[in-house]
């Protein structure tokens, strides 16, 4: 939940820059319009040796930053999350295995990778709603231990040093009611 707030920010954009996608023909000079903030298969530099798309440093493109600031929340290398891939809320679909493969994925398996990377060229996954968990599934199976290409992973901490374990703690306080948390805020 954090990842996707971050790049979609209150008003829930579909991209971190909000809701448009640049693409088509410029009707001036006739050329095609590529998508430029972000990083993606498209518009992402070549490497010489293997013609790969590559990476780009992390304050790259600023026009494309989310809400709060973050780069390449799609593209550039996608990002593994603490979220287990599960279904959504009110998820209805079929819950029998021969029928949905990818129920056995469900619960504490794998882990959600969020964002594209520089790789992808379809459009679903360049988009900041888009969750998937598979990485490469040819080479291993699709386990955050396991090595994929163009898949990595955000470092994040709140701007305050210990904001994070504040709440947990000030709850563990206020549990048996003998300390109120103006006491604690004091």
């Amino acid at each position: 939940p954090e990842w996707e707030w971050a790049a979609r920010g209150p008003q829930l954009f579909d991209m971190p820059w909000g809701n448009d996608w640049k693409d088509g023909v410029d009707e001036a000079t006739q050329k095609r319009v590529v998508e430029p903030r972000c990083v993606w298969n498209d518009s992402a530099p070549k490497s010489k040796k293997t013609f790969e798309p590559t990476t780009m440093p992390a304050d790259s493109m600023p026009e494309g930053a989310s809400w709060c600031g973050a780069h390449h929340m799609i593209g550039n290398v996608a990002e593994w999350t603490s979220s287990w891939f599960a279904p959504y809320p009110g998820w209805a679909g079929p819950t029998d295995l021969s029928k949905n493969f990818w129920v056995s994925y469900h619960g504490d398996f794998v882990r959600v990778i969020r964002g594209g990377s520089c790789a992808d060229r379809e459009r679903l996954a360049l988009r900041a709603p888009y969750r998937n968990f598979k990485g490469i599934e040819r080479k291993a199976p699709p386990r955050p231990e396991n090595h994929f290409d163009f898949t990595g992973f955000r470092l994040a901490q709140y701007l305050t040093p210990g904001k994070d374990r504040l709440e947990p703690a000030i709850a563990r306080l206020l549990k048996p009611k003998k300390v109120r948390r103006e006491q604690v805020a004091a």
